[in-house]
């Protein structure tokens, strides 16, 4: 075993009691250790700002997600209004023809072959 001088001996001792004394005290009040607590400065310091930068990084993404719905929703209702058009467009178009055809109907109806009605009678008139 090694013998100390009773100068260092003590020197120890104390040593010793003050880490003891220390490490009572960050265990029971460490909120109140200003050693403690300074040399925690830089790591609360960082975790700020990266907890800032998340919250910023977070807002972002938010409103990049808010503006691609909002740009989603309005090209949608583009699309829904060109194919309302369309529809609309193709509608009045079979009603027109359909209109086309009646009145080409009714006006053919005198009509036999490039023929009207009243010459065939006329013709039939004169042979008789």
């Amino acid at each position: 075993m090694l013998i100390l001088p009773a100068r260092l001996s003590h020197k120890a001792a104390e040593l010793s009691t003050e880490l003891v004394n220390t490490a009572y005290r960050l265990c029971t009040e460490a909120s109140e250790d200003t050693l403690f607590n300074l040399s925690l400065y830089p790591s609360t310091l960082e975790r700020s700002a990266r907890l800032n930068q998340a919250t910023l990084d977070y807002e972002a993404a938010l409103l990049h997600a808010d503006q691609a719905y909002e740009e989603e929703l309005n090209k949608l209702y583009e699309e829904w209004q060109t194919g309302r058009e369309r529809v609309k467009e193709r509608l009045l178009e079979g009603i027109e023809e359909r209109r086309r055809r009646a009145r080409e109907e009714k006006d053919g109806e005198g009509v036999l072959n490039g023929i009207s009605i009243c010459d065939i009678s006329i013709r039939m008139a004169c042979w008789d």
